[in-house]
């Protein structure tokens, strides 16, 4: 869980905005989108995709040890909870 604190900011403060930074072991990743693996460079979503509209995604990213994802099966399940929460229960996944 991300936990923001929330504070009043007067008209004379600007909120600080942090340079963009991109972690270059992030270079080669390979994403998959509308079922297909592309690279990140290419990985695009719709603006009117109802996932980026309304916030309905489920997030990834298993960790490879010696060439296999790490706790295969406890990931998949991660991954069908989340899909059961945003379908309201009515996925079979």
């Amino acid at each position: 869980l991300i936990h923001r604190h929330h504070h009043t900011v007067s008209q004379k403060q600007r909120p600080q905005i942090m340079p963009l930074t991109i972690d270059q072991r992030n270079q080669d990743m390979i994403c998959i989108v509308d079922g297909q693996l592309v690279p990140r460079s290419e990985a695009t979503v719709p603006v009117w995709d109802a996932g980026f509209l309304h916030g309905k995604q489920i997030w990834s990213s298993p960790r490879l040890v010696r060439g296999r994802i790490f706790r295969f099966p406890d990931h998949l399940r991660k991954i069908q909870h989340g899909i059961r929460a945003i379908c309201g229960g009515t996925s079979n996944v």
